[in-house]
């Protein structure tokens, strides 16, 4: 009798043991989705931002940023009403921030990364363009 009361311990434990794990991992998927969803809003803006910019300046290039930098810095360093715009990414660590991949007269390449992957893109590196997403 003693010993079924212990096995039953044993497997209570382990089957709780195996939920809690479970449940640990889930939560961290559902997080990083959550920062992935943020990350494409965040983008949006920036895609206004830079829509606004080009307006004022006819031109998507923006003077001393080049590849490989954040583009918060960037405009803040382009001055005017772009200074007060700091939108960064949940992590922004390495490889988690909004860098600039390019910058031409008619276009931008904004580098960004998902964890998870959400609305049919996969979890990994991608950019963000005029036109839309590319990989």
């Amino acid at each position: 009798m003693l010993r079924q009361t212990k096995y039953k311990i044993i497997i209570y434990a382990l089957a709780g043991l195996i939920l809690l794990t479970l449940f640990g991992f889930w939560l961290y998927w559902a997080s990083a989705q959550a920062r992935d969803y943020e990350r494409l809003a965040d983008l949006k803006v920036w895609q206004n931002i830079l829509s606004d910019y080009y307006a004022q300046n006819g031109t998507y290039r923006i003077p001393d940023c080049g590849a490989g930098e954040t583009l918060s810095r960037c405009l803040k360093v382009a001055g005017g009403r772009w200074a007060i715009n700091n939108i960064d990414d949940p992590i922004n660590a390495s490889p988690y921030r909004y860098a600039v991949a390019s910058l031409s007269d008619d276009d931008y390449e904004i580098s960004f990364t998902l964890e998870a992957g959400i609305g049919g893109l996969a979890p990994g590196q991608y950019l963000w363009t005029k036109g839309g997403v590319k990989r």
